[in-house]
């Protein structure tokens, strides 16, 4: 799934990216308290740099659907991602 610079369709790739995530989280693909893939791994499946993939989670992070942790994949999903955005 390479993308091109910039934005798609106005759209920052972060913000696709991070959509993605969440949607792999809301189908359960990501199941609560697993590990997200490398950032390295998936900057080079979306074909963009570390840094568009690292802004993707950090956002997730702020708004509590993922906690940064250490080690080789930094992130771990916390529960279900529309449970969390909606309050449910």
């Amino acid at each position: 799934m390479r993308r091109s610079r910039g934005s798609l369709g106005g759209v920052p790739i972060y913000a696709e990216i991070k959509r993605s995530i969440l949607e792999q989280i809301d189908t359960g693909q990501l199941p609560e308290g697993g590990r997200l893939t490398p950032e390295v791994v998936l900057a080079e499946r979306y074909g963009v740099s570390r840094p568009t993939v690292r802004q993707a989670i950090l956002e997730l992070a702020r708004e509590g659907i993922v906690a940064r942790r250490g080690g080789p994949a930094p992130s771990s999903c916390r529960g279900n991602a529309s449970a969390t955005r909606w309050g449910s």
